[in-house]
């Protein structure tokens, strides 16, 4: 049994170029962009952008970690396009902050 809070919308993204494996969700509660890099890949750069495309937040990871946290408190309560930026690729997702 795997129980998931409401206030968290997870994804699991598999690139299709790359065949690995992304969780990007926003920890509500924590105020906390979390990437569960489920097969190690390199991350090397986060990106947040608002809806019009201008970049709010930039975080230069260099990690390989499982799990990788960012603080987005204090951004307001929108839609917002993460980049994560590997040694495979990029991959993009649209998340909420509430």
């Amino acid at each position: 049994l795997h129980v998931r809070s409401r206030r968290q919308r997870q994804m699991c993204i598999r690139d299709s170029n790359t065949g690995k494996a992304l969780t990007i969700f926003v920890n509500q509660d924590n105020k906390e962009l979390v990437i569960q890099n489920l097969d190690n890949l390199d991350i090397r750069k986060i990106e947040l952008f608002n809806i019009l495309g201008q970049k709010i937040k930039s975080w230069d990871i260099n990690s390989n970690e499982n799990e990788i946290k960012n603080d987005v408190k204090g951004l307001k309560a929108n839609l917002y396009i993460a980049n994560v930026y590997t040694s495979k690729g990029k991959v993009h997702k649209k998340i909420i902050i509430e």
